[in-house]
């Protein structure tokens, strides 16, 4: 094996390092007061997801969660949502919501770090339910109810 061809192995695979890297990355955006954020938005059917995630824009007002398009092209999921429940068993670093409007439910997500987390929590009208058998429930630091 030449070095010409060690040199292209290596290239390809730090290329496909770099791009497994950037399709883990969720950019997200918020405010300082945490009303305002960019997400991710699945339409949820009969309890089951469908299509792809699509990146919106939310914000908080008054007792409801407003998402909305990011970008020229028309969305169907934009409009007023209110927050149901939080989901007890997220993705690692995520939080998700179920969002319900007239006819239609989403799944929303942003990172657990978020300063929108505390915001939207504030809004959810349901507890969160129970943990699934096996799994132990979360844990609270003291003082944090």
């Amino acid at each position: 094996m030449s070095v010409d061809t060690l040199w292209l192995v290596a290239a390809l695979a730090v290329c496909g390092l770099l791009a497994w890297v950037a399709l883990r990355i969720e950019p997200h955006w918020v405010s300082k007061d945490g009303e305002r954020f960019t997400c991710r938005v699945q339409r949820l059917g009969q309890d089951a997801p469908q299509g792809r995630w699509r990146e919106m824009r939310g914000h908080v007002d008054g007792n409801s969660v407003v998402l909305a398009t990011r970008g020229l092209l028309p969305n169907p999921m934009s409009g007023r949502y209110s927050v149901e429940v939080r989901s007890p068993n997220p993705p690692k670093r995520r939080a998700l919501w179920l969002l319900e409007a007239e006819r239609q439910r989403v799944v929303l997500r942003i990172p657990e770090s978020s300063r929108a987390v505390p915001r939207i929590d504030a809004l959810t009208r349901l507890s969160p339910s129970p943990p699934a058998p096996g799994t132990s429930p979360p844990v609270h630091p003291p003082g944090r109810g």
